[in-house]
């Protein structure tokens, strides 16, 4: 008798930590409406000046001109950013789920990064979103778990984004 009650006592501590737990986690999602809306957002960062930033200008005609570390690097300053995106447009270990062009080539082209449409960078210690520009057609950003304070006035050029979540 003894032996089933601190069984259960057991089972229930167990019960309520396991909520505690869960119930601790935060996930925020922004759709875009909101995003526009200004709700849910604290600050929106604008775009570093021009003294700060310097500008990659990519001609239109050179979609498939492979892009070089020094170029990506002033596209994507925050150096996990890049990483993830590189590794977005250069491997997958499923068969190229958002149809990127010339996937299994070990190369960053422009056409690579407009094919973008998802970018899954859960817990990658991202602090800037400088040069998300750069991924137009994204449809769904998930940057949960990041060390994002502010969001860039980028994120509002993406008029395809529908799902942000932070």
């Amino acid at each position: 008798m003894i032996r089933k009650s601190k069984s259960k006592i057991a089972i229930i501590i167990a019960i309520a930590l396991s909520v505690s737990v869960i119930s601790s986690y935060k996930i925020s999602t922004v759709f875009a409406d909101e995003l526009e809306n200004k709700k849910q957002i604290d600050t929106i960062q604008e775009v570093e000046s021009e003294e700060k930033a310097e500008n990659i200008t990519i001609d239109e005609t050179e979609l498939d001109k492979v892009l070089s570390e020094d170029e990506l690097k002033v596209m994507f300053p925050d150096e996990n950013l890049r990483n993830v995106v590189v590794r977005n447009v250069t491997y997958t270990a499923f068969a190229n789920p958002q149809g990127i062009p010339g996937l299994e080539e070990d190369t960053v082209t422009l056409r690579k990064l407009q094919a973008v449409k998802y970018l899954l960078a859960n817990e990658e210690q991202i602090e800037s979103l400088e040069g998300i520009r750069y991924l137009p057609n994204l449809i769904e950003l998930n940057l949960e778990g990041n060390y994002i304070s502010s969001l860039s006035e980028e994120i509002t050029t993406l008029k395809s984004l529908d799902k942000l979540i932070l």
